[in-house]
Formats: structure tokens, C-alpha cells, sequence
């Protein structure tokens, strides 16, 4: 019996989790305010740039390069007025 009650609560928690997975999907596919282009990018007073990892001990990823470069076109387009890396 208790058995039985465990695999009901571990199947209900899973199909919950994937519930609010698709959910969250839908939401984030549908947001109206995703930005395409810089030049489209609304005004700021800080851009908060997150890293992407690195390479090696020097060189950045392509993801946290293309990050900084776009903080960077932010910041000289005058859409944000401090960048924070």
C-alpha cells in the first residue's frame, strides 16, 4: 500500500514538473518584449552583462563574447548608461 502511494506522489510530481515546463516555454515564446536588434533595445541606466565561460584561463567563449560586444554596442548607442559584468 505504501508503495502504491509513493509511486502515485513521484508520478504526480513528475507530470506537475512538465506542467510547469510547457508552461514556462509558452510564456517565454510569447513574450511580446524580446528584443531583435540592439538599435531596438529600450533605455537603461545599467545593462547587467552574465558571463558565458571560458575557453582557457584567457580567452572567453563565443557565447560571453558576443555578450560583451553587445554591452558594448549598448553602452556606445547610449541605451544604457553603465554596464555591469
Amino acid at each position: 500500500m505504501l508503495k502504491k502511494i509513493i509511486l502515485w506522489v513521484a508520478g504526480l510530481c513528475v507530470f506537475t514538473f512538465f506542467v510547469f515546463l510547457v508552461f514556462a516555454n509558452i510564456l517565454i515564446l510569447r513574450r511580446p518584449h524580446q528584443v531583435s536588434s540592439v538599435a531596438d533595445a529600450p533605455t537603461s541606466s545599467i545593462a547587467l552583462v552574465f558571463g558565458g565561460g571560458m575557453k582557457d584561463a584567457t580567452t572567453m567563449s563565443d557565447i560571453q563574447t558576443d555578450r560583451v560586444r553587445i554591452g558594448i554596442e549598448l553602452y556606445k548607442l547610449g541605451k544604457v548608461q553603465k554596464i555591469m559584468m
